[in-house]
């Protein structure tokens, strides 16, 4: 995904930028009656009220409103002209060749948008239905999409996501935000999502001159096995591409590295051996300290007592320090397991920080018996580096 710079927002009109969006004229041929029908779907039947403008004037109005809207919010109501930037008819098909109503093609990129920006910006909002979408075709298409998505209070927002779908390559999400003018505030679980932005992109794990050295080569090795004719093929950009896939799907927890044949920033821990830290622990002690923190600030927010049992498995993303995704078990109080999810973050010359902890999805938290015990000592700060004895490895 691209990122979400005061470039991506704005338009951009410099004609020999690839880029560019500058609403052009689509001719009306006398036998062209498909797109003088589209015209007529986009304005209505033209009557003696309608707004009169020259063709330049018609250009130069629309193209101000795509700028002052960054290509969201435009009146088609007013023109005569047909361009090739337009409205989307939702419920009929136009913008794919498979069988699918626009409707359910854009619902499909907004809910990838909405997931990259939850990963991006630390929520959880869920996707509801596209309210428009606005077209411009020109050596493929750029979307500009308007949805409805929820948070976790059920309160609904507004959010505007450009999609470009150049032809001959991977449709780009170029970026996700909230209508402007919105307030994201939602009193009743404000904990429970990421206060922070942490982008998790993988990118390649290669040195300064672009060689593999043979360290790394022996880490790809484990992780994937090695290498025979069954392996799956792909290209260098196909991998990054399915990586990165990966990890917005499950937010970074649930990657098949086996697939890969380049090593990549993003890489599973070897839970016996010690590659985490400084200090003599194996990867699974370090991670299950920080997963008895993270179970413990989660029993005091939900007011549960589940007890940690032990580490399933832990990813790491590795820039300007780890993030660390770790799948640990847990027991209630009635001694039955669940399986739990936390993200940890340990930037260098930081504390470290909780993210988030939670039940995997799909999963069920409750007991019966002893549902309504809450944790009873006090809250104490897991929080800092001294009292873990964590020292981030820099080599």
């Amino acid at each position: 995904m691209a990122s979400s710079s005061r470039i991506d927002y704005e338009i951009i009109s410099d004609p020999f930028n690839p880029q560019c969006v500058i609403a052009g004229f689509i001719p009306l041929w006398e036998d062209n009656e498909k797109e003088k029908l589209l015209l007529e779907r986009i304005r209505g039947k033209e009557g003696d009220t309608s707004l009169k403008y020259t063709p330049q004037e018609e250009r130069d109005l629309i193209n101000g409103q795509i700028r002052n809207s960054q290509g969201f919010d435009v009146d088609f109501s007013m023109f005569r002209c047909l361009f090739n930037f337009y409205p989307s008819s939702l419920d009929e098909s136009h913008s794919t060749l498979i069988r699918e109503t626009d409707r359910i093609f854009f619902g499909r990129l907004a809910q990838e948008s909405i997931a990259d920006y939850n990963i991006n910006e630390g929520t959880s909002f869920d996707f509801l239905e596209v309210e428009k979408a606005n077209l411009y075709r020109s050596k493929g298409y750029i979307y500009f999409i308007t949805f409805v998505a929820k948070d976790p209070c059920h309160q609904t927002k507004v959010f505007q996501a450009k999609v470009c779908n150049v032809f001959c390559r991977e449709i780009e999400h170029s970026f996700c935000r909230l209508k402007p003018g919105q307030q994201v505030e939602c009193d009743e679980d404000s904990k429970r999502v990421v206060k922070k932005p942490r982008c998790v992109v993988a990118c390649f794990n290669y040195s300064i001159f672009g060689e593999v050295t043979e360290e790394d080569k022996l880490l790809l090795e484990r992780i994937r096995g090695k290498e025979d004719n069954t392996s799956p093929k792909y290209t260098d950009q196909e991998e990054r591409n399915l990586i990165n896939k990966q990890i917005r799907k499950s937010q970074g927890f649930d990657v098949d590295f086996y697939k890969f044949r380049c090593l990549f920033d993003f890489y599973p821990s070897f839970l016996d051996e010690c590659h985490s830290t400084l200090i003599t622990e194996t990867d699974r002690q370090f991670f299950g300290r920080l997963a008895q923190d993270s179970i413990a600030d989660y029993n005091v927010r939900e007011g549960t007592s589940f007890e940690f049992v032990e580490v399933e498995k832990a990813n790491l993303y590795r820039n300007k320090g780890y993030i660390y995704f770790i799948t640990f078990v847990a027991k209630d109080s009635c001694d039955k397991t669940k399986v739990f999810q936390a993200k940890v973050c340990n930037v260098f010359c930081r504390e470290i920080e909780h993210s988030f902890c939670r039940l995997k999805p799909c999963q069920k938290g409750e007991c019966h018996e002893n549902s309504e015990r809450a944790v009873k000592r006090p809250r104490y700060n897991t929080r800092s580096n001294k009292r873990a004895g964590v020292f981030t490895n820099v080599s």
